[in-house]
């Protein structure tokens, strides 16, 4: 998308969504974000974004972006979340595994355009629906990854993530999750739906060639020594 496209496809939104071209089960390929100095009062009109931004050095911040202190930056996002705000404090949240920026600068908008290899997920309640669930597997797998890197490293653990491939760390996301529900049927039965959607998604991602054939554990791809 152009600057012009993406200028006209804000209007009347305060986010956005793009479905992943040629499918899958979890996510989209696309969210753009608009935030406008007086709000519409016509839909969710986001004030506040924040997000993590590796910056030109390789250091991760995170960065909180309003009307009047903009960021003005585009570049490589870290994995994790992306938080809006409206001015009543409504949240809506979404999770990348990586992917870019770009931001544009408009007199009446300013538009953050997120975009990734792999599915950005948005969260809409306790695992209420499979991209949510994946979502918090996915939290929950980082932030144990988070403790052990401290252990070993101290610091640094972000920055780690931003140089993975994006595809590379959610297919070994999707990985980790799909060997632990096929060693339970408990976890299965529990969450049919769920375990489906990653079986497909596995079938997907090997159709396109985008499964390795020797597929990772999260922690084996994050963790390799430095």
């Amino acid at each position: 998308m152009d600057r012009e496209s993406i200028v006209a496809a804000v209007e009347g939104w305060g986010y956005r969504t793009y479905p992943r071209l040629e499918g899958g089960e979890f996510g989209y390929a696309r969210l753009l974000v608009a935030i406008r100095k007086e709000p519409t009062l016509e839909h969710y009109d986001p004030q506040r974004l924040r997000f993590r931004l590796r910056d030109d050095g390789g250091e991760v911040r995170w960065r909180t972006a309003t009307w009047l202190v903009p960021v003005l930056e585009s570049g490589h996002i870290c994995p994790g979340l992306v938080v809006l705000t409206d001015r009543r404090d409504r949240r809506v949240e979404f999770f990348t595994f990586g992917g870019t920026v770009e931001v544009i600068s408009d007199p009446s908008v300013l538009i953050y355009a997120f975009k990734s290899v792999a599915p950005i997920l948005e969260l809409v309640g306790p695992r209420e629906t499979v991209s949510d669930h994946l979502a918090y597997e996915a939290e929950v797998i980082l932030a144990e990854l988070e403790e052990r890197w401290d252990e070993q490293y101290d610091t640094g653990f972000a920055e780690r993530l931003s140089e993975i491939d994006p595809a590379t760390l959610y297919a070994a996301t999707v990985n980790t999750v799909l060997q632990r529900y096929r060693g339970s049927a408990a976890l299965q039965q529990a969450y049919s739906a769920f375990y489906a959607a990653l079986e497909k998604e596995k079938g997907y991602l090997s159709a396109r060639g985008l499964w390795p054939s020797q597929p990772l554990q999260a922690g084996d791809l994050v963790l390799q020594p430095l």
